[in-house]
């Protein structure tokens, strides 16, 4: 009975670890944005972002649980250019438990003037070597409990 118990558990893990991927942002590769790998990402997925590309205007939504988004190559600037998603920020994040790596926030602008670099709506998210300018706001939380400082 045990080792059916343990042959299920693993059975119902891979289809969440097969789900997950890297996906290549960048010059040459296969996203030329950001926003467009993380349409394309399933949960759990890493998204290398190249600091040789150029990502004015790119600002996005999404849901998608478990996301990471890295800087590689250096680290990528982000510009809005005035733009944003949502009329919150340069990315609004409703999935849970995101890591956002070794990336540059800036130029966000929102009718209300408070344009923040990330607006979390979704639980545990996580920042590393992330730089905000040009931005009202570094994080604008929906909630308290939305993230954590």
């Amino acid at each position: 009975m045990l080792k059916h118990a343990l042959a299920l558990t693993i059975a119902m893990a891979i289809p969440s670890l097969a789900a997950a991927q890297t996906l290549s942002v960048g010059p040459g590769q296969p996203y030329a944005t950001p926003c467009a790998a993380i349409a394309a990402a399933s949960a759990g997925s890493t998204i290398l972002i190249d600091a040789a590309g150029n990502y004015d205007g790119n600002v996005c939504g999404w849901s998608t649980n478990g996301l990471t988004l890295r800087g590689v190559n250096g680290r990528p600037r982000i510009d809005a250019a005035g733009n944003n998603a949502q009329g919150k920020a340069i990315w609004v994040i409703a999935g849970n438990d995101t890591t956002i790596e070794n990336v540059e926030l800036s130029g966000c602008r929102v009718p209300d003037g408070n344009g923040a670099g990330i607006r979390q709506e979704g639980k545990n998210l996580t920042v590393r070597r992330v730089f905000f300018t040009t931005t009202r706001t570094a994080f604008s939380p929906a909630t308290r409990s939305a993230a954590r400082y």
